[in-house]
């Protein structure tokens, strides 16, 4: 590389970094082939690079008074960019101008024009009624310490303030960070209750990092597997299946067609007046009715019998509120 810009050169560092460990003399001579002329600048890079995805994912250790740096913990996605083409990269700074203005700024410093008019584009095309995503900044230190004991899989007890009132957790396994509406959560196993917890990192008010850590078993692999197969928020862990059909007049027929609400949805029957007999595959009485109670009045629950006069006295009751 002759004269390389800053997007050229945290690619070249990436991609050299993920392999082997070098010190700033050896990437400045890799990538600009000079010897201290250029040092500072790939300082300013490494330094970048750290605060962009975090000391965690950086090794640094000194050798024959040199410091060595390697890339251990590089997030699969960004590996993948960064052996992308330039169209990929776009796309990269695209997504991180509309939901990252801080991170932004920090390209922004070296590429001016091309984030300016990805910025004018986006302002041009995108709207979003409020904020798309639960900023982590207000989280503080918690944020850093739940992706903390994830990662080295520490025990934590946890005090928990949640719609229900307070509950603590001891001794309980934090297994992965879930985000969804627009929420973060912490997916915690509880052994004491066999039961996996989805907690709103906003709301834990304590955690304490336990010394012990435990193992990744396939047990643990197995939940996490759960976690990642989850249809939606409410579903259970550990419970059965069981069916629910439900009858979705013509009104809404085209949302049902257009949209799964959850991964299970199935259209088993269209009839002739426009209508749709859907069929889903739900363990919990709130997964599925989470998922229609929406399309009021355009929706009938088929079977079972027992949620449909569930279903039906629910409406009763709220009715008599009106």
């Amino acid at each position: 590389m002759s004269n390389p810009n800053q997007r050229e050169r945290a690619f070249e560092i990436v991609k050299l970094l993920t392999q082997n460990s070098y010190s700033t003399k050896e990437l400045e001579q890799i990538i600009f082939g000079t010897n201290g002329k250029k040092r500072r600048t790939i300082e300013l890079d490494l330094k970048f690079l750290i605060e962009y995805f975090g000391k965690e994912s950086f090794i640094k250790e000194k050798r024959d008074n040199n410091y060595y740096y390697k890339i251990i913990d590089l997030p699969e996605v960004f590996s993948k960019v960064f052996s992308s083409s330039a169209k990929d990269l776009r796309r990269l700074y695209e997504l991180v101008a509309l939901f990252d203005k801080e991170i932004i700024k920090l390209f922004a410093k070296k590429e001016p024009q091309l984030i300016k008019q990805i910025q004018k584009e986006n302002s041009q095309i995108f709207t979003f009624m409020g904020y798309p995503y639960e900023d982590t900044k207000p989280l503080g230190d918690m944020w850093e310490r739940v992706k903390f004991v994830i990662k080295h899989r520490r025990y934590v007890d946890i005090i928990y303030s949640g719609k229900r009132g307070v509950k603590e957790y001891k001794s309980s396994k934090p297994l992965r960070i879930l985000y969804a509406n627009n929420n973060w959560y912490l997916m915690l196993y509880v052994p004491a209750l066999d039961d996996i917890k989805r907690l709103r990192v906003s709301r834990i008010t304590k955690l304490n990092v336990l010394q012990k850590s435990f193992s990744k078993t396939q047990e643990i692999k197995d939940m996490i597997k759960f976690i990642e197969n989850m249809q939606s928020l409410n579903q259970k862990y550990k419970k059965e299946m069981f069916e629910v059909k439900v009858l979705f007049s013509k009104e809404v027929a085209l949302n049902i067609k257009s949209k799964k609400y959850i991964k299970s949805q199935q259209i088993i029957k269209e009839y002739e007046d426009g209508s749709l007999l859907v069929r889903y595959l739900v363990n919990s009485e709130l997964e599925i009715l989470n998922t229609i109670r929406k399309f009021i009045p355009y929706m009938y629950i088929e079977s079972p019998t027992w949620l449909k006069d569930k279903f039906k006295n629910m409406m009763k009751e709220y009715l008599k509120k009106l």
